[in-house]
């Protein structure tokens, strides 16, 4: 585009200046070269903007490694879904996915296998859960996926489709993934970071458990105390 823009400035340029040494006819073309010119620059200038910027918002809202969208992408698509639960009644579902014992598999095989689990995850997440919502990586190891028009149930059987086809695949180096699982009509949730933190506990219910499962929040908070928190 920006090739394009300097170059038709170029043309009409030089047929105004050849019009005026007499190298060409006086004509609408030569004696408005340079307005025509600066005109399609213009045009082609402001298409080549619009087109960078739309690029950049792509960019700011995926995530580098994995393709999928980032966090801030997240964060606004679980408050867009959240505001509808509350005006229109319209249930959804929250997974966070966390991969098992990823840091010990750094540890053991170096960060670039662990990268490439986690783009072969990644492509899993899409061909599982894609179809079904947003897909998202939230940082590290950690997915999350925002389901429109999904309950809990349902959730629970995507996320364990997920959790089945992730320990069947040998690309994976035998990574396993735990899954927590909410959906807005579960119970009453002040808030998306309400929301977050009941398939946030859920997931950490699913590692206490043994990792490598699927756990649905419970339908009222339990009471946790300072010490109940699950290591890492």
């Amino acid at each position: 585009y920006y090739l394009l823009a300097w170059s038709v400035f170029l043309v009409g340029v030089t047929a105004y200046m050849f019009k005026t040494f007499g190298l060409l006819p006086h004509n609408f073309l030569t004696q408005y070269g340079f307005q025509i010119g600066s005109f399609f620059e213009f045009v082609l200038l402001s298409v080549a903007l619009g087109f960078r910027i739309k690029v950049l918002r792509r960019l700011s809202r995926t995530d580098a490694l994995t393709g999928l969208a980032n966090r801030r992408e997240f964060d606004e698509a679980l408050r867009e879904a959240f505001e509808a639960g509350e005006v229109a009644g319209e249930d959804f579902a929250l997974l966070v996915i966390d991969v098992d014992r990823f840091k010990a598999f750094n540890d053991t095989h170096g960060h670039v296998a662990g990268d490439r689990v986690l783009e072969s995850l990644a492509g899993v997440l899409r061909s599982e859960i894609a179809e079904h919502g947003l897909v998202c990586r939230y940082g590290g190891e950690e997915f999350v996926a925002v389901l429109p028009g999904v309950g809990a149930d349902p959730a629970r059987a995507i996320a364990e489709a997920l959790r089945r086809h992730v320990e069947r695949l040998d690309q994976l180096e035998g990574i396993t993934v735990s899954v927590g699982v909410t959906s807005f009509g579960l119970r009453r949730f002040s808030s998306p970071f309400d929301l977050f933190d009941a398939a946030d506990a859920a997931l950490y219910a699913a590692i206490r458990a043994g990792r490598n499962r699927v756990q649905v929040a419970a339908a009222e908070a339990p009471r946790l105390g300072a010490d109940e928190a699950p290591a890492s």
